[in-house]
């Protein structure tokens, strides 16, 4: 197990059973599949479509290319955004989902809203932003495709409406904004008219090129610190960080806080 003794947002009292590929597995309350399968050392999560080259987590949240997973009849989920839940069944896709005969039991949905301030992305930014339009008595929606904030919730005004697990896709004219929630029995279709719209998601990382790159136990630095501070988990005992500037200087000192052998940098 690759489990850290302590820390991370994950409930340890709530052992939660899963099947990954027809083996069975033990995760805890607050894991998302990547995560689980992370502290139960699983490494090669998929294969790629035309080379069938082993594929595993890369990230931790929607910009993930390799962990793609089938969940019942949904296809093509993300295993970084699958929350685990007792009984959960998944299987690896290699690039290319799996359509079913068998009717759709989930329910899914639309809704229409308007409020005076959108913001997207729940960080201590989206947050701050969320307050400071709140304060007025407007109408705020704050988003974030996450379950949890990045950030304390507590303490938002009651005119503040957070949507997690809510990703927005689609910005058109008169701030028009489209979004698309998880949720536990299928899905729903937000389309929100805003009167302002406040971008607040940060950024992706960017890769460095090099060869063999989208072999397992390549991740992105963020990633590993999700992994690290979030869910409990070390992605691995020996790392070898590559940048190309000072940002990943707390990555080194969380690993080796972690146990982590940082081999070079």
């Amino acid at each position: 197990m690759s489990r850290l003794p302590e820390g991370g947002r994950i409930d340890r009292s709530r052992p939660i059973r899963f099947t990954f590929n027809g083996h069975t597995y033990q995760g805890c309350a607050g894991d998302t599949l990547a995560s689980a399968l992370l502290a139960n050392d699983v490494r090669i999560v998929a294969r790629s479509v035309t080379y069938g080259r082993p594929r595993g987590v890369f990230s931790a949240g929607s910009e993930e290319p390799n962990a793609l997973v089938q969940v019942g009849s949904e296809t093509m989920l993300r295993a970084t955004q699958v929350e685990l839940d007792d009984g959960l069944e998944a299987a690896s896709l290699n690039g290319k989902g799996r359509l079913t005969s068998e009717p759709e039991t989930a329910r899914f949905d639309k809704i229409y809203v308007h409020c005076e301030v959108l913001v997207v992305g729940g960080g201590p930014a989206g947050r701050s932003a969320a307050q400071s339009a709140a304060q007025t008595g407007d109408r705020v929606i704050l988003m974030d495709e996450q379950p949890l904030l990045n950030s304390d919730s507590d303490g938002l005004p009651s005119n503040v409406r957070v949507l997690l697990r809510t990703t927005a896709f689609g910005l058109y004219d008169q701030n028009l904004v489209l979004a698309a929630e998880r949720r536990a029995d299928g899905g729903r279709l937000w389309q929100i008219r805003a009167r302002q719209v406040v971008l607040a998601t940060g950024a992706h990382e960017r890769p460095l090129v090099f060869a063999n790159n989208d072999r397992p136990g390549i991740m992105l630095a963020g990633a590993v610190r999700t992994y690290l501070n979030r869910y409990g988990v070390a992605p691995g005992t020996r790392a070898v960080v590559f940048t190309n500037n000072d940002t990943t200087a707390p990555l080194a000192n969380e690993l080796r806080s972690a146990g982590i052998t940082v081999a070079a940098i």
